[in-house]
């Protein structure tokens, strides 16, 4: 099989990680790389060189990939988020695939049409969820499916980082997006509208930009609700969501060892069951706890590399990508009707029934 030609544009923090996935790769050919930094082009050249790898071309512009008429499949966009929708736009136009780091687009009308754009043309667009390919994600998702935490009453979650973001953007748009993608995922996107059905946020200091953090409250089916908090300003990095039910709960977890998803199960063991004071009025018997098993990496890849071979499988048009479009469509319209909350004070918003595309 002849490995397909990429092209990746952006090479900054993020990128860097995206370059070495590409090098990485057998089923690819990294053929150029568009960065306006002449340092961060000039390390691209030295890594191609410790992979093993031809040098790509190196371009300084992202309009001269089409103007020279670049030999290339498919694009990899790692840029600032303000362009993804255009530089995906322009690439989808040129009847190539793309793979764009999250979100999508800045409005739900830019995504939509980027989805019905490369579904009308047969390409394969697929967005940088990453967590999507997350084992202990994945452990979750068949938790869930499984039914046997019984009842869903709530999901909380939690992502804590200390970092900074550019001028435009904050932890809502940054780290909550993961959040949202995961929801989305676990609980599906069924037919012509998601599952959460209302959205309220707070960020705050309001006067500052980026916010501090981020507060969501989700309505997804009843009684289920969603609870989402971000920030960049802790001192650790946190990455936990727990999912309560009435026969039990399991907290998902990413640690500097990697995924880990531990279930405990309610001591009377019914679905029907709720904790509850023991007889002499102390607490109630304690869950009893297990880590799930894991299923492994095919390979030892990363999360990045699984979403990449992914993207690259579905350029035949056979097969769907876990990212797909149509979820990142999703994880935009809610963050819009996050944002129209916070304008309205926190107020409650109800996403329109139907997809925006």
């Amino acid at each position: 099989m002849t490995p397909g030609r990429v092209v990746l544009v952006g090479c900054g923090t993020w990128g860097r990680n995206w370059l070495r996935t590409i090098l990485s790769c057998p089923e690819s050919e990294l053929v150029a790389v568009v960065d306006p930094n002449p340092t961060a082009l000039e390390a691209v050249g030295q890594a191609a060189a410790a992979a093993g790898r031809p040098k790509p071309l190196l371009l300084s512009e992202p309009g001269a990939l089409l103007a020279r008429r670049a030999n290339f499949e498919g694009a990899v966009i790692a840029a600032p988020i303000a362009s993804h929708a255009s530089l995906t736009a322009a690439i989808l136009a040129a009847g190539r695939h793309v793979l764009v780091e999250k979100p999508l687009a800045t409005s739900s009308v830019e995504a939509a049409s980027l989805d019905r754009t490369a579904r009308r043309q047969g390409l394969a667009l697929v967005v940088g969820h990453t967590f999507l390919y997350s084992a202990g994600a994945q452990a979750l998702r068949d938790l869930l499916e499984s039914g046997s935490l019984g009842e869903l009453r709530f999901v909380s979650s939690e992502r804590a980082n200390f970092g900074r973001f550019g001028p435009s953007f904050g932890p809502l748009w940054e780290l909550a997006v993961h959040d949202l993608a995961l929801l989305l995922w676990w609980f599906g996107v069924r037919g012509e509208a998601g599952p959460i059905r209302t959205v309220s946020c707070l960020l705050g200091p309001s006067r500052t930009r980026p916010e501090d953090f981020a507060q969501l409250a989700l309505g997804l089916e009843p009684p289920l609700q969603a609870f989402v908090w971000c920030t960049w300003r802790a001192p650790e990095k946190i990455r936990r969501t727990l999912v309560a039910g009435l026969a039990g709960q399991a907290i998902y977890e990413e640690t500097g060892e990697g995924p880990r998803v531990t279930v405990y199960v309610n001591a009377a063991g019914s679905p029907s069951a709720s904790p509850g004071p023991a007889p002499d009025g102390g607490p109630g018997p304690y869950p009893t706890a297990r880590t799930l098993p894991l299923t492994p990496r095919p390979d030892g890849l990363d999360n990045l590399g699984l979403e990449y071979r992914d993207w690259l499988s579905a350029w035949d048009g056979r097969h769907i990508p876990r990212a797909s479009a149509g979820l990142a469509v999703e994880v935009v319209r809610v963050l819009e009707a996050a944002e129209r909350s916070v304008a309205l004070g926190g107020r409650t918003v109800r996403l329109a029934r139907g997809s925006s595309s």
